[in-house]
């Protein structure tokens, strides 16, 4: 174990021996002090001969298993309408890791340049990464754009095709398609919807067996 200020060596200890020891004029005198308490000199031994190395071997146990991990990302692509007449397209990759991944979107077979595209990477509870590429567009008839992920967890690259008619799927085995907002929000007033009528119908038809109910005791106590 060597202890240095500014590259300069100024105390040594010696495992074999479990003394310290200086070649730094006046630090002598202070490797003398330390090795006067040979109780913690012993302590210090045992650490740096027995437990440094089984905690050495463990951080590399995990490192290894961390470094050499891989997930692979799971490709979605999604539009929404902007205000202006514009299209965003979204495209997202899902659960990968490491963090480091290629994500670029294409017009016709040409790059978007960087200018054009906001691009996040963030992580997820379980230790993997959500990345994000989006991209404004004008949608005009017969273009075709796709989106590309290249991950060192791919051995090819995976790609998602978007046309101005609709999305057409270009790798079905890592897609796995968004429902439309519009969707979403049709369905769940549908839902509503039929929830609603049930309940005010059977609102509806308590209310008139009541009412039965009620004649008929008032009648059966009129003739009585």
């Amino acid at each position: 174990m060597r202890m240095a200020f500014n590259a300069i060596e100024f105390l040594k200890f010696d495992l074999e021996t479990g003394n310290y020891s200086s070649e730094i004029e006046g630090y002598q005198e202070v490797a003398n002090q330390l090795n006067s308490d040979r109780r913690l000199n012993k302590i210090i031994m045992y650490e740096l001969k027995v437990l440094c190395p089984k905690a050495l071997n463990l951080s590399l146990h995990y490192g290894n298993h961390t470094i050499h991990r891989k997930e692979k990302p799971v490709l979605r692509v999604k539009d929404t309408m902007e205000a202006n007449s514009t299209t965003v397209l979204h495209c997202r990759a899902y659960g990968h890791y490491p963090a480091g991944i290629s994500m670029t979107w294409d017009r016709n077979g040409q790059q978007v340049i960087e200018e054009e595209v906001e691009r996040l990477t963030l992580p997820l509870p379980d230790q993997t990464y959500v990345s994000f590429l989006s991209v404004n567009v004008t949608p005009m008839a017969g273009d075709i754009y796709t989106c590309k992920v290249t991950h060192s967890s791919l051995q090819t690259p995976l790609t998602f095709q978007w046309e101005v008619s609709g999305l057409s799927e270009d790798d079905s085995s890592h897609y796995r398609g968004d429902i439309s907002s519009g969707a979403v929000i049709a369905i769940s007033l549908a839902v509503v919807l039929l929830v609603s009528v049930t309940f005010f119908s059977f609102v509806i038809w308590e209310s008139n067996r009541r009412a039965r109910m009620v004649g008929e005791i008032f009648h059966n106590a009129s003739d009585a």
